[in-house]
C-alpha cells in the first residue's frame, strides 16, 4: 500500500514538474511565433470577410419591416452597392404560403434570406421577435411595425495595394502596320506589346503604383460572369463590382522605328554596296483619366549603330537593336514619371550610411545621385499654388546594394546636418554617373549625422572612413539609365 502511494505521489510530482517545464517553455514559443508574425506578413490580395451588424427596420407589416431591416444591415456594410438588393430580396412575399408560416428564428428562414440576398447576408437572427416588440406606438400606420435584427454581411476587403495611384498603359499608337529592322521586320502590334510590357513591369517594381492590365479584360469579364451565375460560393458574389478604375492613363506613341538597308550597285565591279542606319523615337503622355488633364509629356530618341558601306554582305540584328532601344527609352520615361510623383527618398540616415525607400530595376548598384535637403514650402502669390519645397545640395549618394523594395548607399561630401533627421528630409535627384563601389578611389565619406552604433552599421558594404570616395563624377548621359 505504501509502495502504491509512493508511486502515485511520484507520478503526480513528475507530472507537475513536467507541466511546469511545459508552461515555462510555452511563453518562449509564443514570443517566437509573435516575432515571426511581425517580421513577415501574409500576401494581401484582398478577399471577402463577414461583418456583424445590427439594424432596425420598419414597415406596414412584420415581413416588410424585416425586409427593410435586412436592407439597412447590408447598407451599413456595403453602402450604395446594395441598392439592387431591395428589388431582389422580397423576403416579405415568401414568408407565408397558404396556412404555413416560416419561423423567423429558424434555419429555414436564415437560408431563405441568404438565398434571396445573393449571399450578401450569410447569418441572420431576430433580436426583437414580433410577439415581443413589433408594435410601434404612434406614428404613420405605414410604418407602425418595427423589428431589430443581427446579421453577418459579406464585404469585400480590398488589398492595401489598391489604395495606390492606379495606372493603365494604353495600346501604343502607331502610324504604320510594321517596321523594317535590318534584315527582318516587326509588326506594330509586336513593338507596341513590348513597350507596354516594359512599362507595366517597371511600374509594378516601383511599389508606388497599382498597374491595371487591360490586356486580360476578356478573362476578367468571364470571371465576373461566373460569379454572377450562382455557381460559386454565395459570399463570393461580394466580389462583383469591385474592379478598379484608373487614375492615370499612359499613352505611348511610336513616332519612329526603323533600321533601313541602303544599297547601291557598283557597275564596274558588278557588286552591291550595302549599309544600315536608323533609330527609334518614342513619345509618352500621362493623362488624368477622370479630367483629361495632361500630367507629363516626354519624348526620347535613340540611334541604332550605323554600318559602313560594304560589298561583303553586311547583316545587322535589327530585332535585338530595337528591343534594347525600347528598354532604354521606357526606363527613362518611368524614371521621369517617378521623379515627378515619387522621387527617391532617404528613409534612414546613420552616419554616412543611407537607406532609400525604393528598389527594383530603376535603382542600380554603383549609380551616383545628387542629394538635396528639402526646406520650406513655397507658394505662388498670384495663383496660390504650392510650388514645392526649397532644395539645397547635400552631397551625393552612391548606391551599394539594391533589393526589391529598398536600396542601400553611402552619402559622400555632405555638410553636417543642422537639424534632426526625419524620413523624407533628403531626396535624390538626377544621376551624376556610375561608379563601382568596390573599386572606388578618392576622398572620404563624411557622416552627415553621428552613427547611433558603429558596430551595427546600416546594410551598406562600406564604413565611414575606410572606403575612399570615387573620382570626380562623370557627366550624365543616356547610358546612366
Amino acid at each position: 500500500m505504501k509502495n502504491a502511494i509512493s508511486k502515485r505521489t511520484f507520478l503526480i510530482a513528475g507530472t507537475s514538474l513536467l507541466t511546469l517545464q511545459v508552461a515555462a517553455c510555452s511563453p518562449k514559443k509564443d514570443d517566437a511565433s509573435k516575432s515571426a508574425e511581425k517580421l513577415r506578413e501574409e500576401p494581401d490580395f484582398g478577399g471577402v470577410k463577414e461583418v456583424y451588424v445590427e439594424a432596425e427596420g420598419r414597415g406596414g407589416t412584420p415581413e416588410e419591416a424585416i425586409d427593410n431591416a435586412i436592407l439597412n444591415a447590408a447598407k451599413q456594410v456595403n453602402g450604395a452597392q446594395t441598392e439592387s438588393l431591395s428589388e431582389n430580396l422580397k423576403v416579405a412575399g415568401t414568408i407565408s404560403v397558404g396556412n404555413q408560416s416560416i419561423d423567423y428564428s429558424g434555419q429555414r428562414f436564415t437560408d431563405l434570406v441568404a438565398t434571396r440576398s445573393g449571399g450578401v447576408i450569410t447569418q441572420f437572427k431576430i433580436i426583437e421577435a414580433p410577439k415581443e416588440g413589433f408594435a410601434f406606438p404612434g406614428g404613420d400606420t405605414s410604418s407602425k411595425w418595427r423589428v431589430r435584427i443581427g446579421a453577418n454581411v459579406a464585404k469585400y476587403q480590398a488589398s492595401a495595394d489598391s489604395k495606390r495611384p492606379r495606372v493603365i498603359v494604353a495600346t501604343p499608337r502607331s502610324s504604320t502596320g510594321s517596321y523594317a529592322l535590318g534584315n527582318g521586320s516587326r509588326s506594330a502590334e509586336e513593338v507596341g506589346n513590348a513597350i507596354r510590357e516594359q512599362i507595366n513591369t517597371s511600374l509594378s517594381q516601383t511599389n508606388r503604383f497599382t498597374v491595371l492590365d487591360t490586356s486580360v479584360a476578356r478573362e476578367l469579364d468571364a470571371e465576373a460572369d461566373r460569379l454572377a451565375s450562382g455557381n460559386v460560393n454565395a459570399t463570393d458574389t461580394a466580389r462583383l463590382g469591385q474592379r478598379l478604375a484608373a487614375d492615370l492613363l499612359i499613352i505611348p506613341t511610336i513616332e519612329r522605328m526603323e533600321y533601313i538597308r541602303s544599297s547601291r550597285q557598283l557597275r564596274m565591279a558588278d557588286r552591291e554596296l550595302v549599309s544600315y542606319s536608323g533609330g527609334a523615337t518614342l513619345a509618352f503622355k500621362v493623362v488624368n483619366a477622370t479630367t483629361g488633364q495632361l500630367v507629363l509629356s516626354e519624348r526620347y530618341s535613340n540611334g541604332f549603330p550605323s554600318t559602313e558601306p560594304t560589298t561583303l554582305g553586311a547583316r545587322v540584328d535589327g530585332l535585338s537593336a530595337s528591343a534594347k532601344s525600347i528598354g532604354e527609352m521606357t526606363q527613362k520615361f518611368v524614371a521621369a514619371l517617378m521623379q515627378k510623383t515619387f522621387p527617391l527618398s532617404v528613409i534612414k540616415l546613420d552616419g554616412a550610411d543611407v537607406v532609400i525607400g525604393q528598389g527594383g530595376s530603376l535603382v542600380r548598384s554603383g549609380n551616383r545621385y545628387r542629394a538635396v535637403l528639402l526646406g520650406d514650402m513655397m507658394k505662388d502669390p498670384q495663383t496660390g499654388q504650392n510650388l514645392g519645397r526649397t532644395e539645397s545640395d547635400f552631397g551625393t549618394v552612391v548606391i551599394t546594394r539594391v533589393d526589391t523594395n529598398l536600396s542601400y548607399g553611402r552619402l559622400e561630401n555632405a555638410p553636417a546636418l543642422s537639424q534632426a533627421f526625419q524620413p523624407g528630409l533628403v531626396e535624390l535627384r538626377d544621376s551624376v554617373g556610375v561608379t563601382a563601389p568596390e573599386t572606388a578611389q578618392g576622398g572620404d565619406a563624411t557622416p552627415a549625422v553621428k552613427p547611433r552604433n558603429s558596430s551595427k552599421a546600416a546594410p551598406s558594404q562600406s564604413t565611414n572612413s575606410e572606403h575612399p570616395v570615387p573620382a570626380a563624377p562623370s557627366k550624365s548621359s543616356d547610358k546612366d539609365w
